[in-house]
């Protein structure tokens, strides 16, 4: 429900040919979702909708504030668990790895309070796993499945009586389920005004379902094995590669903590998606559509927390001369003279928000000067664009702006219609030059 979200907080952030990127919401009960448009917007079928990330408060608030799905929706989902064998076997696994860690909390020494809800939830699992064991039965509601588990979770989340390692713990089954979330329940849903994912015509032949593998393995038997290296202890798995991405970004070991990186696997044990703090509040979100480590020729795509975390990531990032080099061998050749293009758009979008931002209204001296400093840095580097064969150092022009934008932050007296310029190139226009023109070549030269 729209009342559940703090409207002033939602970012949109739109590219240079004028379609959405990303967005974040951001949940009054606290954490954020962040929907990536992978396959373009608005979606048109189940297939093309964004892939929802949630950081670990937000999947809580989330299922505490969500409807219930409709009669529609549900059949919906369940004609698509029953044509889909393979995305069945995948939620079951989502299911299990939740029991597996849901159970070594229960025997962990919980108060009763604590073990009463966590038992509920594996109760909860284990009928739902029981369900998809029989490829003919419509599968559980994922919605209502995962809102349970979440009441477990949330109470884990808040209580003051777990040792670290109970925490720990509770962290990484907070993970998975951001994983049911994102896989097994949003992204499987119809959209609004469009077909529902039709029923099978045909139910699956018994050798279609061993093939898939079904009949399951026994629940009981499944939650009492140990989780693997992966789902158990995500940073010791993927830490080192983590660590060498975002050094190809500009984060050094000095600008994040990989110990604090909150990461996502998916049900086939592949690092999904990544959280990493920046300091202040701040964060970097991205999301590994293509697989990781990072394919060949392929980026990641990326978001930062808010209007700030851009330029939380623009004071730490370093733009180191290989780098700039690199990138000065990317935008000459002439395969990517559209990425160049759209560059040059947004600079170009970038001075006119800051040239209507001081036409809208009177500035104080100071912050006329930002916005002046501001136009001169987009100047000169949309000349260095021009000269062919030349580019500005990318990341420092972007630095520069973000530096003018933490400024202007602290400008009193600018009016509605400034505040929302202010906005635009703080939660769209630099956010999307960095993720487009910096992040995004980066890792295509870096992978190549």
């Amino acid at each position: 429900p729209q009342n559940k979200l703090v409207d002033r907080l939602s970012v949109d952030t739109v590219n240079s040919a004028n379609l959405l990127s990303s967005s974040q919401d951001t949940f009054k009960r606290g954490g954020t979702a962040t929907e990536f448009y992978t396959a373009g917007f608005p979606p048109t079928s189940t297939a093309t909708l964004p892939r929802t990330i949630f950081d670990d408060q937000g999947v809580l608030s989330f299922y505490k504030v969500a409807t219930p799905l409709s009669s529609t929706q549900l059949q919906s989902v369940q004609n698509l668990y029953a044509g889909d064998l393979t995305s069945r076997k995948n939620y079951s696994v989502n299911i299990a790895n939740i029991a597996k860690n849901l159970t070594s909390l229960s025997s962990s020494g919980l108060n009763s309070g604590l073990q009463n809800k966590v038992n509920s939830a594996i109760n909860s699992l284990r009928t739902a796993y029981n369900t998809l064991s029989d490829v003919n039965a419509p599968a559980p509601d994922p919605r209502a499945l995962y809102a349970q588990v979440a009441i477990a979770y949330s109470a884990l989340n808040s209580s003051c009586d777990l040792n670290q390692a109970q925490k720990n713990m509770g962290k990484i089954g907070i993970g998975m389920l951001e994983i049911g979330a994102s896989n097994y329940d949003t992204n499987r849903l119809p959209v609004a005004g469009t077909p529902i994912t039709p029923a099978p015509q045909t139910p699956p032949t018994g050798a279609q379902a061993m093939a898939a593998g079904f009949p399951l393995t026994n629940f009981d038997n499944v939650r009492n094995t140990p989780l693997s290296a992966a789902q158990a202890n995500p940073t010791q798995t993927f830490g080192a590669s983590v660590t060498s991405y975002l050094n190809s970004i500009g984060l050094t070991g000095c600008d994040f903590d990989i110990n604090k990186v909150d990461m996502q696997v998916n049900s086939a044990n592949n690092l999904q998606s990544i959280e990493v703090p920046l300091g202040n509040g701040r964060s970097l979100t991205a999301f590994f559509n293509t697989g990781f480590p990072v394919p060949v020729g392929t980026a990641p795509q990326v978001a930062f927390k808010g209007t700030t975390g851009v330029r939380q990531y623009l004071d730490v990032a370093s733009n180191p001369p290989q780098t700039q080099q690199k990138l000065t061998t990317y935008y000459a050749n002439p395969a990517n003279a559209a990425r160049r293009t759209n560059l040059g758009v947004n600079y170009t979008n970038l001075t006119a928000a800051f040239t209507q931002l001081k036409q809208a209204g009177s500035l104080s001296p100071a912050a006329a000067n930002q916005v002046n400093d501001a136009l001169a840095t987009l100047a000169a580097a949309q000349q260095q664009l021009a000269t062919p064969g030349g580019l500005p150092d990318v990341l420092g022009v972007y630095q520069k702006l973000g530096d003018n934008l933490d400024r202007l932050a602290s400008t009193c007296g600018f009016n509605q219609t400034q505040k929302e310029l202010f906005q635009t190139l703080s939660g769209s226009l630099l956010p999307i030059g960095v993720q487009n023109y910096y992040l995004v070549p980066v890792s295509l030269v870096q992978t190549a």
